[in-house]
C-alpha cells in the first residue's frame, strides 16, 4: 500500500491543519507520515491536534495503518524533502497540507512513475520567469521503481561525467535567463507522467499557496486570493472544483 507524506511549513495553523480534517475521506486506511518541517509551536500543536483526531476518527473505520509524526532536526526545501522520500524507494503519495478531499483517491493507479495534476507552462508575475510544466506537489503519485526505470530510459541518465554533473530533479531551478522548473517539474521534464482526469480533479479542491498567501497575492496583485482562503476555511464545500478557475488563471497569463 502506498504510503501518503505530508510536509508541513508555513506559519498559518489554518493552512498547515487543513487536509486532516479530510485526508482519511481521500484515504482512508492508508499509512501516513507527517514531517514537521522547522514549524512554530502555534503550527506544530494545531497539526497535531487535527492529525490524531483525524486517525481516532479512523480507528472506527478499523484503520489499521499508523499515523507518523516526525520533526526534522532543521528546515528542509520542499524538493530536497522529495527526494529524501523517494529515495527510500516505497511507493508513495505526496500530499500538500491546504488540500479539502471530498471522495477517496487511495485506489488510484498508474502506470507511470509520477501522476497527478498536470499544471501548463505560464508566464508567472511571481518569480517574473516562464514557469515549466510539471505534475504538481499537491496531489503526486510516486511510484520510485517505474521513475527509475523510466529515467534509466533516457539519454539524460547516461550523461554524467565528473565534468557534468547531474541536476537534482526534485528541487525547483532557475534556468537562465528565465525557465523556472518548480518543485519536480525538472522530473517530469525528463520522463512525463499521467495526468488527472476532469473527474479526477472533482475529488479534491488545493488552495494554491495556502502556506504562504500573504506573501504571494500582493505580488501577483490578487486581492481576492487571501477572501478565497478565508472562505474555504470557512466553508469547504463553497470552492468545489476551483481547479477550473485556477487553469483559468493559468491560461490567462500567456507564454
Amino acid at each position: 500500500m502506498r504510503r501518503v507524506e505530508v510536509l508541513v511549513s508555513g506559519e498559518d495553523p489554518r493552512a498547515a491543519a487543513l487536509v486532516f480534517k479530510t485526508l482519511r475521506v481521500g484515504f482512508p486506511t492508508a499509512p501516513v507520515r507527517v514531517w514537521l518541517n522547522g514549524v512554530s509551536q502555534e503550527v506544530d500543536d494545531a497539526v497535531c491536534d487535527e492529525a490524531i483526531d483525524m486517525d481516532d476518527a479512523a480507528c472506527d473505520a478499523q484503520t489499521e495503518n499508523p499515523l507518523t509524526i516526525k520533526d526534522t532536526s532543521y528546515k528542509m526545501s520542499h524538493g530536497e524533502w522529495m527526494g529524501k522520500v523517494v529515495r527510500e524507494g516505497d511507493p508513495v503519495v505526496f500530499v500538500d497540507t491546504d488540500m479539502i478531499f471530498t471522495s477517496r483517491v487511495e485506489d488510484w493507479s498508474f502506470d507511470t512513475g509520477l501522476a497527478g495534476r498536470l499544471i501548463p507552462s505560464f508566464r508567472c508575475p511571481f518569480t517574473k520567469c516562464l514557469t515549466q510544466p510539471r505534475i504538481h506537489t499537491s496531489l503526486l503519485f510516486v511510484d520510485p521503481d517505474r521513475f527509475k526505470r523510466e529515467y534509466a530510459a533516457t539519454a539524460f541518465a547516461n550523461a554524467f561525467t565528473r565534468f557534468s554533473p547531474l541536476v537534482d530533479l526534485w528541487r525547483a531551478a532557475v534556468i537562465p535567463p528565465d525557465h523556472f522548473y518548480d518543485t519536480a517539474a525538472l522530473a517530469y521534464t525528463l520522463v512525463g507522467g499521467t495526468p488527472l482526469t476532469p473527474a479526477q480533479l472533482d475529488s479534491y479542491d488545493h488552495l494554491n499557496a495556502g502556506t504562504w498567501v500573504n506573501e504571494l497575492a500582493p505580488t501577483i496583485h490578487d486581492a481576492d486570493l487571501k477572501a478565497f482562503h478565508e472562505l474555504a476555511y470557512a466553508n469547504p464545500a463553497a470552492i468545489r472544483g476551483c481547479w477550473r478557475n485556477q487553469n483559468d488563471w493559468y491560461s490567462r497569463q500567456g507564454r
